[in-house]
């Protein structure tokens, strides 16, 4: 039997949730062993969406926003019978991140084409005069349309530090070099936003212009979409100039009419190349538990705290609502306690992540800020 689970460590926070492991995962596992892979786990991406359950047909994440090479692997006997292999990365201090899920790849970021999953912007450029930031025709994007915190309408950021807010009718633009000469009309760019209220319709168009002020245009359309976090793919299928030199110097993304704002999160580009299973996902795991979709613990997070730091199990996660799980001290190093609900409740956990669950159903990001380190710890077991 082959299981894993992925664990995070935040300071003295110690994270772990089961995983997927994909029916690629066991093809790459299986050429790995017979010398027809390089490698089968090269590289541990970040997601900040998880909107579909884990599954053994999926070959990628959600919304991945970074990719971090595996930096250490390691082998551990458990017992007789029973083996371990671990993967370690970690993620840079500077690094701003609600984590919502996680995946391996087989390819070390440094070995693959840098062209998939490539971010162009996370929309936190930090606002000066001096500086490359969003601007509308009024200026830089600042004030209530600059948010850098969680408010009574929108939430905080998941990657960067800030979401800028964008009208229907309106256009924002920035002043930023970018190379984009490998993309063509089977790529796409790929727009995460958030809306407070469900959007019946709306149009967007993201320009590039290059350094010689030549611009490629591409237009897409939301048909339909509810309020929350959703995705706008948009074809690179407009019409580019003929000299058109893919030294990109400036940019900018308008919205057609409507009554709509959206807050915008994450702008990346994605390949739209066929990928060969050594491109593809071999785990996943997510931070949204569902009790009538995951099967063994599928829907138990837990969380452990050095109890050196003083805190209880009552106050290491604070859990509220109808059937909601109870916490116990497991021993004298660590506190842990499981969450395991089919009715409505609310967590809060050590990293001061809120979430909230309907009928049994809880998303929570784990929250990286700036200025510490995070590692990610794969861990498969086999007996």
């Amino acid at each position: 039997m082959i299981k894993g689970k992925y664990r995070i460590t935040y300071g003295d926070v110690v994270i772990e949730k089961e995983n997927v492991i994909t029916n690629n995962g066991i093809l790459m596992m299986n050429k790995f062993l017979t010398g027809n892979a390089i490698d089968w786990a090269g590289s541990i991406a970040l997601g900040v969406l998880s909107k579909n359950t884990p599954s053994a047909t999926q070959t990628s994440l959600d919304y991945e926003v970074a990719r971090y090479p595996v930096t250490l692997k390691s082998f551990k006997q458990i017992s007789s019978g029973s083996n371990q292999i671990i993967l370690k990365t970690t993620i840079d201090p500077s690094v701003s991140i609600s984590i919502y899920e996680l995946g391996v790849f087989p390819i070390n970021i440094i070995q693959s084409s840098q062209k998939d999953q490539v971010v162009f912007s996370n929309f936190s450029e930090s606002i000066s005069a001096s500086s490359s930031a969003w601007r509308n025709a009024s200026g830089y994007i600042s004030g209530a349309n600059y948010i850098t915190a969680s408010t009574a309408i929108y939430p905080a950021s998941r990657f960067g530090t800030a979401n800028i807010l964008l009208q229907s009718g309106s256009t924002a633009y920035i002043t930023q070099s970018f190379d984009i000469t490998n993309y063509n009309s089977k790529d796409s760019l790929n727009l995460l936003y958030y809306t407070s209220s469900s959007i019946a319709s709306q149009s967007a168009t993201v320009s590039f212009a290059d350094t010689n002020n030549l611009v490629w245009s591409n237009s897409g359309s939301i048909t339909s979409a509810a309020s929350g976090w959703n995705t706008l793919s948009i074809t690179l299928s407009g019409s580019k100039p003929a000299k058109f030199n893919g030294y990109v110097s400036s940019a900018s993304i308008a919205l057609g009419s409507g009554s709509n704002v959206l807050a915008l999160e994450t702008l990346k580009f994605v390949s739209g190349e066929s990928k060969t299973p050594e491109y593809l996902m071999t785990s996943r795991t997510t931070f949204t538990y569902n009790s009538t979709s995951y099967s063994q613990s599928g829907n138990t997070i837990t969380f452990r705290v050095p109890s050196t730091t003083g805190m209880s199990a009552g106050n290491l996660v604070t859990v509220s609502g109808a059937s909601a799980a109870s916490g116990s001290s497991v021993n004298s190093t660590y506190l842990i306690k499981a969450i395991s609900s089919a009715s409505a409740f609310t967590v809060t956990s050590p990293l001061s992540q809120t979430a909230s669950g309907t009928g049994g159903v809880l998303s929570m990001g784990i929250v990286k800020s700036s200025g510490q380190p995070m590692d990610i710890e794969y861990y498969i077991q086999v007996t």
